[in-house]
């Protein structure tokens, strides 16, 4: 277990075992050279913290959750940064949502009542 320093003020993300900080560059240092030592695609560091939020999204977690973990202080940076990930994940959601409706109308043998405007009466 990693002790850290009791009397900082500061819970660094990455931080020597004191808890003080690294120097500003070596989380990316470390990243640049473990990229190459796997043979990997090059992405910048911070590039990894838009890819979590957008596999987040694409998994359906909620984007306000996925905005308080981005430290972000209002909902609306969130849905403006990742609007394209979350209209793909809404697409998603209706596609499901369909396919539900096409499995109920199998299993009863009758399709769904119409629910268009139009088709209700007013008599």
């Amino acid at each position: 277990m990693v002790e850290t320093n009791k009397s900082s003020q500061w819970n660094f993300v990455f931080c020597h075992p004191d808890g003080s900080p690294f120097h500003h560059e070596r989380p990316y240092l470390w990243f640049r050279l473990f990229i190459k030592k796997n043979n990997l695609r090059y992405i910048r560091f911070h590039d990894l913290r838009h890819m979590s939020a957008t596999l987040l999204i694409k998994q359906g977690v909620h984007a306000k959750i996925i905005s308080e973990r981005l430290g972000h202080g209002d909902i609306n940076t969130t849905m403006n940064v990742y609007g394209h990930a979350l209209r793909s994940a809404d697409q998603l959601a209706a596609d499901k949502f369909d396919h539900i409706l096409k499995i109920k109308e199998e299993n009863h043998g009758s399709p769904a009542p119409d629910s268009s405007p139009t088709s209700h009466s007013t008599t």
